[in-house]
């Protein structure tokens, strides 16, 4: 859990997984006292789990059967509306910062031997496993190489801000924001492009610069008034992102080293729009079954490959696993179905435990 001030945040870390409970909090950092007020944003649980979704449908429609490959409606759900579904992540990458600163391998048919350096994980530096020695043999820890980055953003922002005053944090963020795109204009890789820290840092420092910048009264009075046509050219934008987003930046360099940067900047329009912006077509709280579904997508991120590799393993067993309606529709379907299963047992069994601890912070 990260907690922050309401002027935009200074924080300490207690427990990751209360990040994803959508509360923004104050306190006076020491390392002795603390104050905490709750902020609680209920239209963002409907957008993290969208988010999520996008990830899910990525992982559970991959298939590396010959005959669907050559398949019409296969390739156009897949490489076409799904292709860039990866983009979930960045949202949860700009969520955090906005939050902050305001052996089953066997079971499920997967061969026993393991790529991924076990030291690396231990110490949240997961992402680095990935670039040094490629993706895990377990897809269980694929995952957790943002997970990775998220907790080196933890650890290390807020000993930057507190020695930072609160009026000043822009230049922190700008910095961040800066340094992130001349390291990937000298470091023309997709592999580091996506997974290494220096990288993904400018979405999160993206999310705390909007965090900053809403408590500034002449910004906040811009997206409180956006006008409906305004806010229509923001999801335009962003929709158009998500399903081009390859043809858009994959081949021109300086695109390739703002990509980031502009998705990052059309999601916490997103956020802010949502939170803050009276002329909303619709905010994502009032859909009542993607918000409660919102509170556990932590636990359905960690485990959707779980889930997606039991439900790939009974179809395989059943020799159902070549039809183009079990990969598209019948196999997500059910494998998500686990997934919520799974996170909401892993939240009432374990999550809910650490979200016990707030108990001890007295406002």
């Amino acid at each position: 859990m990260i907690l922050s001030t309401t002027h935009g945040c200074r924080f300490l870390i207690l427990n990751h997984i209360c990040i994803f409970k959508h509360y923004k909090m104050s306190f006076n950092l020491s390392f002795l006292m603390l104050t905490v007020t709750p902020q609680y944003f209920k239209n963002l649980d409907g957008l993290r789990f969208l988010c999520f979704l996008s990830v899910f449908s990525v992982h559970s429609l991959h298939s590396n059967n010959v005959k669907l490959k050559s398949n019409f409606f296969f390739n156009t759900i897949v490489d076409g509306l799904l292709a860039n579904g990866e983009i979930g992540v960045n949202f949860f990458f700009v969520l955090s910062g906005f939050l902050v600163f305001p052996y089953l391998k066997v079971l499920l048919g997967q061969v026993p031997t393991e790529t991924a350096d076990f030291k690396l994980y231990l110490f949240f530096m997961g992402n680095f496993n990935t670039i040094w020695n490629g993706q895990p043999d377990a897809t269980e820890l694929a995952v957790l190489w943002s997970i990775a980055v998220e907790e080196q953003f933890y650890l290390i922002w807020p000993v930057i801000l507190y020695f930072v005053p609160v009026k000043k944090y822009w230049i922190v963020f700008i910095s961040f924001i800066l340094g992130s795109l001349l390291f990937r204009t000298f470091n023309d890789d997709p592999v580091i492009y996506y997974f290494h820290t220096l990288s993904c840092i400018s979405d999160m420092a993206v999310g705390g610069f909007g965090a900053w910048l809403i408590n500034q009264i002449p910004f906040k009075n811009i997206i409180v008034s956006l006008s409906k046509f305004k806010i229509i050219v923001i999801y335009v934008l962003f929709a158009v992102v998500f399903v081009f987003c390859r043809q858009i930046f994959e081949h021109v360099l300086f695109l390739r080293i703002i990509e980031r940067l502009v998705i990052s900047t059309l999601m916490i329009l997103i956020i802010l729009e949502q939170n803050y912006s009276l002329n909303s077509f619709y905010k994502m709280g009032n859909f009542k079954i993607l918000s409660k579904l919102g509170l556990t997508t932590y636990g359905m991120y960690m485990l959707h490959i779980v889930g997606i590799l039991i439900i790939t393993t009974a179809l395989k067993i059943a020799k159902l696993n070549d039809n183009v309606l079990n990969i598209i529709l019948i196999g997500p379907l059910l494998g998500l179905i686990v997934t919520i299963g799974l996170s909401k047992l892993s939240f009432y069994k374990f999550e809910s435990r650490f979200l016990k601890l707030r108990k001890y912070l007295k406002d």
